[in-house]
């Protein structure tokens, strides 16, 4: 018979105001579940606006002046902070008419070869597919809708919805 050894415990740590903060995940999936959520963080940034501006206001005119949905896709990579609640309203703009580009666009995106850039136009394409309906190619029954999010799911990626 072996002898178990009594494994001593650490006292559960103290917790800091900074670990009762929602995680960068929580806030993304509250903000996109309505416009009322988005409102309620945008009002919260805004606080910051002159700082957030200065480091995200260059991207925000390139998303802004972005003619059509190609070049506004193309800056999902850049749509951080305030650029991109700019890129989500712009997008939106464009209504159900570009599911499928943005569906093209989550399907070429397993070739992003940096992970983070990779994981955030997908977390940018899909907020933008639940907005136009998914999701807006779903509702339409598009095979391609169903094809990205499997090649998503074989790579073990969930989502909130």
């Amino acid at each position: 018979m072996s002898k178990r050894r009594r494994q001593k415990h650490a006292p559960p740590k103290p917790t800091t105001s900074r670990e009762r903060v929602p995680s960068a995940v929580t806030v993304f999936r509250f903000s996109e579940r309505d416009d009322q959520s988005r409102e309620i963080v945008d009002q919260a940034a805004s606080k910051m606006a002159p700082m957030l501006w200065l480091r995200d206001g260059k991207i925000v005119e390139r998303i802004k002046a972005a003619e059509t949905p190609v070049l506004v896709l193309d800056l999902a990579a850049e749509a951080h902070g305030l650029a991109e609640t700019a890129w989500m309203a712009r997008m939106r703009q464009f209504g159900l008419t570009v599911a499928p580009l943005i569906a093209e666009r989550l399907k070429a995106s397993r070739d992003i070869p940096e992970e983070d850039a990779r994981d955030t136009v997908r977390e940018r394409l899909i907020a933008a597919l639940r907005w136009t309906g998914l999701w807006g190619l779903i509702d339409l029954k598009d095979e391609r809708a169903g094809q990205a999010l499997a090649g998503l799911l074989d790579e073990e990626r969930s989502f909130y919805e």
